[in-house]
């Protein structure tokens, strides 16, 4: 599963300006210090509020651990750097509890992490452009 995120600038003139004299590799700071946030966040949340703590019966939707293992080994992937970043697990069993696999249901804890830290990126981002360009 990827996706890809997109920020649109809009603002004044002295903005747009400012951005457009910003150098190379101040825009690839920007980018590199907002993936690691974003992709530290999303892993933060998959493993403390997606996949829940449980004993006993099987939640029909809800991903519920009795061991920490699966939750325990999910983790940003930043080898890809600077071009992307990845989060997800090294556990077999990951890709089955996310996508559902013969009579094993989806129980996505990914997908659903994603989708809780996108409302935050945007902020991620400017707080870093005022950062790293000084705006």
């Amino acid at each position: 599963m990827a996706t890809a995120i997109t920020v649109k600038v809009t603002g004044t003139k002295e903005l747009r300006r400012r951005l457009a004299k910003m150098n190379p590799q101040q825009n690839e700071e920007i980018f590199i210090r907002s993936a690691r946030q974003a992709a530290t966040l999303i892993a933060a949340d998959a493993r403390r509020v997606q996949i829940r703590s449980g004993r006993g019966a099987v939640h029909p939707s809800r991903l519920t651990h009795r061991s920490h293992w699966l939750r325990d080994h999910i983790a940003p992937d930043f080898r890809g750097f600077p071009r992307f970043a990845e989060v997800g697990t090294d556990v077999f069993y990951g890709a089955i509890h996310e996508f559902g696999l013969g009579h094993f249901p989806a129980r996505p804890f990914m997908a659903p992490a994603l989708e809780a830290i996108r409302p935050k990126i945007p902020s991620i981002v400017v707080r870093n452009w005022k950062k790293v360009g000084g705006l």
